[in-house]
């Protein structure tokens, strides 16, 4: 099926008027299901895709690896939460 932008598919999906700003950023964190893909400096997306919100575990789980990729060799304990997280526990 032929993909549209993603100004095209805020416009048949919803009657609020979106910025491109808001619809690129729904694309990079992956909110948009499926995945839109960039071409060219444009986002195309399938025109039956979605509006997702992302799960609190999948916040926790992203907040868990940002902790871990700041982290150097030489502060690298994570507390008990973290590991937990990492670990889907």
């Amino acid at each position: 099926m032929k993909k549209i932008t993603l100004l095209e598919w805020a416009e048949q999906n919803y009657s609020k008027k979106f910025g491109i700003g808001t619809l690129n950023k729904w694309a990079r964190n992956h909110l948009i299901t499926p995945a839109p893909v960039k071409i060219g400096g444009s986002w195309l997306v399938h025109p039956n895709a979605t509006y997702v919100q992302k799960t609190i575990e999948c916040k926790r789980t992203e907040h868990a690896l940002k902790e871990l990729k700041q982290s150097t060799p030489a502060n690298f304990n994570l507390n008990n939460r973290t590991q937990r997280i990492i670990n889907n526990g």
